[in-house]
């Protein structure tokens, strides 16, 4: 249903590039068997991975375990599971009919499949062997260049996980490559600096080598050339400055989410003034649903979850938070 929703999104405009800042396969209605057609990703973008909690684990909260795994396909559902057969596809437990179209994926199955699919979507070899979707690519005839970070923790938990030894082989090895290339440098994370962990929440364990929020923003303040980072999780929108101790500091962009309201995405535009700043303008775009009746449902269960109070408040942000204009310095 998230895919119908985006396709909806993006049918009557064509960016060169979309990133997906995770989470793809998250609804909050769970309806995951709802039917569409997304020919709009198939024909007019370029669509990069950007990995989610959602995407890499069960619920987006527990690992993916050869347990889960057989405890997913098998014919027993101890915690529950929907029953599409019937209206409304109720909870059920207990016994089922088992089926292997359920079995949920480990890192590196995931990043295979993608890899095989179209261009890859930004996943290579390098991403299917690690698992982790961690690379770069230039925006075309542009000083730009994307490092996408792959921020979800296959250990478990919801929050943001950076490794001290991804950053170490690939993240800060990318940051001086582009340094050294003379490129402008936008992150894409699924997760914002606020919601980088250790690890040890819900589903999760603590990881002896997961780096801080002040560490990785205080490794950042050190790259001039990176503007702005991209960011999604937490379903709201947000414009931030990020400062590190000492050092430079970057614009942090947060989009709320297509599954709940304001069921938006995000467009960034990045003009060269030609004065010595660069100017970004952001501006959130609605989805049409016309003719798209399960992109009209989604809205709609998302619009009652938020005028019930059921999916909070937060999501719009401030009028500062969403159509406005950026400057940063011209590194």
């Amino acid at each position: 249903a998230t895919l119908a929703r985006l396709d909806a999104v993006i049918a009557n405009f064509r960016p060169e590039r979309l990133l997906i800042l995770g989470d793809l396969f998250h609804s909050s209605h769970n309806n995951s068997w709802a039917p569409f057609t997304a020919w709009a990703l198939r024909q007019r973008i370029a669509l990069h991975l950007v990995p989610g909690n959602h995407d890499i684990l069960v619920q987006g909260n527990f690992p993916v375990t050869a347990a889960k795994q057989a405890e997913a396909i098998g014919s027993d559902s101890p915690g529950g599971t929907r029953d599409w057969s019937q209206p409304g596809g109720p909870t059920i437990t207990g016994e089922i009919v088992a089926d292997e179209a359920r079995l949920p994926l480990m890192r590196g199955q995931i990043m295979a499949r993608i890899a095989a699919d179209g261009d890859g979507h930004g996943v290579g070899p390098t991403q299917s062997k690690s698992g982790k979707a961690i690379y770069t690519f230039d925006a075309k005839n542009s000083p730009l260049r994307f490092l996408v970070l792959d921020t979800a923790a296959e250990t478990g938990g919801s929050e943001g996980v950076l490794r001290q030894g991804d950053i170490d082989s690939v993240i800060k090895p990318a940051l001086d490559q582009a340094q050294t290339d003379g490129k402008w440098v936008a992150l894409a994370s699924h997760h914002a600096t606020s919601s980088l962990g250790d690890g040890s929440g819900l589903g999760g364990k603590q990881q002896a080598d997961a780096v801080t929020e002040q560490a990785w923003v205080d490794l950042l303040g050190n790259y001039p050339n990176v503007i702005f980072s991209m960011v999604g999780h937490s379903h709201e929108n947000r414009v931030k400055w990020v400062s590190a101790t000492s050092g430079h500091a970057f614009w942090e962009i947060m989009t709320s989410a297509l599954a709940d309201f304001p069921h938006q995405i995000r467009i960034v535009e990045i003009f060269d003034q030609d004065n010595g700043y660069l100017m970004l303008r952001t501006t959130n775009v609605d989805f049409s649903a016309m003719g798209d009746p399960v992109a009209l449902e989604g809205r709609t269960l998302g619009t009652l979850d938020f005028v019930s109070g059921w999916g909070g408040k937060a999501g719009m942000g401030t009028a500062q938070d969403r159509n406005v204009e950026l400057w940063i310095q011209k590194p």
